[in-house]
């Protein structure tokens, strides 16, 4: 079995704060990578155990500088570094896709850290939707089903409503932006590897997020000059100061002419 793991940091295992604190040079940056190195060492031991023969994880957080390379199990094909293509490395040869450590869309009462990219919104098919609805069509759209999302409990139940039959597993709660109620790492990561086993027992069973097509894809930004710059793209349409909008059979092309790369993908 093959399987592709998704990583994010705000939802991670003890950690909490925000994205200074977090981030590279962050007061917790070290402490915050530990924590999600963990996780993903908990899932991939599970998921050995339970029949996968091929893991492929991604660092999908920011700069790709969340995880410690050196402690990840050895079995893992490890992508890290400044990624040019949402969901790297992963094709229609996986057969499943885990999510650890992502976080609820921006807007989420007490999601910690809740976002939705950099400071934008995003609406498919008129539905708002978060980082996880985006990646789990991704996914989708190459035939692969997101089987499993562990967080915060926001985001847990955002990805419960979103996608039935995935496995969810509330690593802390959020109570606000910047603060949550943690689980010891321990416990925590004996509940990601029991879920692990659950989630790979449903492989072929959970059904793939696939919203009507063609997709209205919509994001708002909050800077009007972002917007002035890719409403010029051809097929863009701009419907209001902040607001673009794309129509297409396919969400990498949707958003591949909708998004802004930040500077600090390059700086």
């Amino acid at each position: 079995m093959k399987l592709y793991v998704l990583t994010d940091l705000e939802g991670a295992t003890g950690v909490s704060g925000g994205w200074t604190e977090i981030g590279p040079g962050g007061r917790t940056h070290e402490l915050a990578k530990r924590m999600l190195t963990g996780d993903i060492n908990a899932c991939v031991r599970a998921a050995y155990e339970s029949g996968a023969t091929d893991i492929v994880v991604w660092d999908g957080h920011g700069l790709g500088l969340s995880v410690n390379n050196e402690d990840v199990d050895e079995r893992v094909r490890l992508i890290t570094g400044r990624w040019t293509r949402n969901l790297t490395g992963l094709d229609s040869s996986f057969e499943a896709m885990i999510v650890l450590g992502m976080h609820s869309r921006a807007g989420t009462p007490n999601g910690l850290m809740g976002s939705t990219w950099n400071d934008q919104r995003l609406f498919l098919n008129g539905q708002e939707i978060g980082e996880i609805g985006l990646f789990a069509t991704m996914a989708a759209e190459l035939g692969v089903p997101t089987i499993m999302v562990t967080g915060d409990d926001a985001a847990c139940q955002e990805a419960g409503a979103l996608l039935p039959g995935v496995e969810t597993v509330a690593v802390k709660k959020g109570l606000g932006m910047w603060c949550a109620e943690l689980i010891a790492p321990k416990r925590a990561w004996a509940m990601i590897g029991d879920a692990t086993k659950r989630a790979l027992g449903k492989v072929g069973k959970v059904p793939l997020y696939v919203p009507r097509r063609p997709l209205e894809l919509k994001v708002w930004y909050p800077r009007t000059d972002v917007v002035d710059w890719i409403a010029q793209r051809p097929g863009v349409q701009r419907l209001n100061g902040n607001t673009i909008s794309f129509i297409s059979d396919s969400i990498f092309a949707a958003t591949s002419m909708l998004f802004y790369m930040p500077t600090w993908m390059f700086g």
